[in-house]
């Protein structure tokens, strides 16, 4: 089993020092404690596939590709992210149903410090996979607009005729996004889809 990497939190002072209590892709950490306030703040506004995404004030926004893919073939799909602007740390699961596609890999990967690391499969098998990044620099990073992020690549069990939802939720894995200045913001996302031909 790959060995995933370890975050270092610190309630006061946000991955600044090693030497606070950690957890991996797997253990799925809460990344910040937010204030009363920011606790209203909405999670995640989810679309259906072949929704558009519709910009939230404050929300970062990932979308999840539509394709089409023969049974018991490979498919890849990219999970396209905006207004990713000064952001410290992520995570969520992605969910897909496992009787339909088995998780394959992760690879593409768009973001700096982004690898095979940041992904938690050990629950593919439930149709969970973890997924958790933050910026060692402790800086924030921004990325242009419809930047890929990732790929995510599945071997199709389904038959033809079957359509294959593939979606972020917080289903293991609590939805935390640190932006600018520890603020918590909300994840806006747009399911994806594989059709089986």
């Amino acid at each position: 089993m790959v060995k995933y990497f370890l975050i270092c939190i610190l309630s006061v002072s946000l991955f600044s020092s090693c030497n606070g209590p950690s957890a991996s892709a797997e253990s799925s950490a809460t990344m910040i404690k937010p204030s009363k306030a920011q606790a209203k703040t909405p999670k995640m506004v989810k679309n259906k596939p072949g929704t558009k995404v519709r910009p939230i004030e404050g929300a970062m926004q990932i979308n999840l590709n539509e394709i089409e893919a023969t049974a018991g073939s490979e498919a890849c799909v990219s999970l396209t992210t905006s207004s990713f602007n000064n952001i410290l740390g992520i995570q969520y699961s992605v969910n897909f149903n496992p009787q339909h596609l088995k998780f394959k890999e992760s690879k593409n990967y768009g973001l700096k410090g982004l690898n095979k690391g940041n992904f938690g499969a050990n629950k593919a098998n439930m149709g969970h996979i973890n997924f958790l990044w933050f910026d060692m620099n402790v800086k924030g990073i921004t990325v242009p607009n419809n930047t890929v992020l990732y790929d995510l690549c599945f071997d199709i069990l389904a038959k033809s005729g079957t359509s294959c939802a593939i979606e972020i939720t917080d289903t293991p894995t609590k939805i935390e996004i640190v932006g600018p200045n520890k603020s918590k913001l909300a994840l806006e996302s747009s399911a994806g889809k594989i059709t089986v031909k």
